[in-house]
């Protein structure tokens, strides 16, 4: 329909500047454009609807639980990703109620067990005819958005974390890599990274501090060097 198609071409023309500006000298190039000014003309009720289309076998209830009524996603739809200062505010507060923490109190678990959520890409998807089987344990798939490995390949949507492990494993730093990856809309409002922890959500606390130890062991292959062939 029209307005998934503008959506589309929206996020588009966004990729298409990314990589002009990196193909060459982009000194010459007009800025992207943001997204808000990509689909200015889009409503709030044309969005809804599109994404309604886009999940064609998901439930009402199923709909009405994952998209209308999260207040986070519906703020950032609304500001197509661009809440004040005031919404940015109600976010972090709505997101920092859901962070759960190990009932052992550790963040730190088993970096083997990490490196296989990591990698697993089943998951609990909605809307699909092809979703995944829910009886099959769930994974992140994080290698879909990050290079981790050092020498494997990986997605750009998010940073590199390949020598993650440089920053340490103080309770400082274990605690912010538990909450970025248990929920990262509880740090950044609107980011692009899904919920991974939490009832309804992929990973259970003690799952997400095995990927924390995946990230910071240095044991873990995402702090060693590349392999030599």
């Amino acid at each position: 329909m029209q307005h998934s198609l503008k959506i589309i071409l929206g996020g588009c023309l966004l990729a298409a500047g990314s990589a002009a500006a990196f193909a060459g000298d982009a000194t010459n190039l007009p800025p992207a454009p943001s997204w808000a000014e990509a689909n200015k003309h889009v409503t709030y009720d044309e969005f809804m609807q599109a994404a309604k289309e886009s999940f064609p076998y998901a439930t009402p209830e199923q709909f009405k639980l994952r998209v209308e009524n999260d207040l986070t996603l519906k703020t950032c739809n609304e500001s197509m990703d661009q809440p004040n200062a005031q919404q940015a505010a109600a976010i972090l507060e709505f997101e920092k109620k859901r962070l759960v923490f190990p009932a052992d109190g550790k963040l730190l678990g088993d970096w083997k067990k990490g490196e296989e959520i990591a990698k697993s890409t089943t998951g609990d998807r909605i809307g699909f005819a092809d979703a995944d089987d829910p009886s099959h344990p769930n994974g992140s798939n994080c290698f879909a958005c990050h290079v981790m490995i050092p020498g494997q390949p990986g997605g750009n949507m998010g940073p590199s974390l390949v020598d993650y492990g440089k920053r340490g494993q103080s309770p400082a730093i274990l605690k912010y890599t538990y909450e970025h990856v248990y929920d990262a809309k509880a740090l950044v409002p609107c980011t692009i990274m899904p919920r991974y922890g939490g009832e309804g959500h992929l990973l259970t606390a003690e799952q997400v501090a095995d990927i924390v130890a995946f990230l910071t062991d240095p044991q873990s292959p995402v702090n060693q060097p590349e392999a030599k062939h």
